[in-house]
């Protein structure tokens, strides 16, 4: 987006001075000409954001009009998004897909006074976070997600959402398994993951709403902002000593993304995705 109004005032306005230009005959007009008529209809002073889409387990149409885009359906076991969660190869999350949205990030970021991008498309929690990772709030950047028929900002003003901790022994080794229980429980699935797949991990720190988990237990942008932060500063505390984080999420996507923008100053993060059954790792970031 160019700094330009595209409420439903500004669109009207910009609709008029577009006819009055037909009637009066003019075929042609230059960049000095359209800066005048934005200035004459009071058409600026919009943030100026880009479009990032990504495409995980569907395509979209918006890939061609977006400022960047990448496509990773192809990589992904399944006929429909549904059932697109798993890679075909264990290391593209890493040696594929990261490289890419790094690349897509870098065209982005080369736009001249942006101050927001805007994430469009079909992707999951995994990639929301890193997302968010790779355009932490040390970009000065914010981001804007769509959800439930709203958008979604990195950038709302901070709502108190109290936080339950709980934390349960393990006792397997020196690494800690971080559960973020926002939409639904899933402390028994990552336990038995641990369990089954014999993870050096001594502790699980589970952290969701102090009224439980749910699907509306984080009401809105502003809410899902403070709830990141104090996510990040319970791991700070619990994870002193701690090799390695495992991250599994059952959140609203705009909240992995958040989570992301503020993982700072925290050990290496294995972070998995839900393959349903079970959990897959994915990404790993290093702050």
């Amino acid at each position: 987006m160019a700094g330009l109004r595209h409420d439903t005032e500004g669109v009207t306005v910009a609709m008029g001075l577009v006819r009055r230009l037909i009637e009066e005959g003019v075929r042609e007009v230059d960049r000095d000409a359209i800066k005048e008529l934005v200035a004459a209809g009071g058409l600026g002073g919009a943030p100026r954001y880009s479009t990032l889409v990504v495409q995980e387990i569907a395509e979209s149409p918006l890939a061609a009009l977006a400022s960047a885009s990448v496509d990773w359906v192809e990589l992904f076991d399944g006929e429909i998004p549904d059932t697109r969660r798993r890679t075909k190869e264990p290391d593209d999350w890493e040696q594929v897909m990261r490289p890419d949205l790094r690349a897509a990030i870098t065209r982005i970021m080369a736009t001249r006074d942006l101050s927001e991008i805007r994430l469009e498309g079909a992707y999951r929690l995994a990639s929301a976070f890193l997302l968010g990772f790779e355009i932490s709030e040390r970009s000065g950047v914010s981001l804007c997600m769509p959800y439930l028929g709203g958008d979604w900002s990195s950038s709302a003003e901070r709502e108190g959402l109290r936080t339950e901790v709980d934390i349960r022994e393990i006792g397997q080794g020196n690494e800690l398994a971080v559960a973020i229980a926002v939409s639904a429980s899933l402390v028994d699935d990552v336990e038995r993951q641990v369990a089954e797949n014999e993870l050096p991990i001594s502790r699980c720190l589970v952290i969701s709403p102090v009224d439980g988990p749910g699907r509306d237990s984080i009401p809105g942008p502003g809410a899902a902002r403070s709830f990141a932060e104090s996510c990040v500063d319970i791991c700070r505390e619990t994870a002193a000593g701690v090799d390695r984080l495992h991250l599994f999420l059952a959140t609203p996507r705009p909240l992995a993304m958040m989570l992301g923008r503020v993982w700072n100053r925290l050990p290496p993060t294995l972070v998995y995705a839900d393959l349903n059954p079970g959990y897959g790792p994915t990404y790993l970031v290093e702050t």
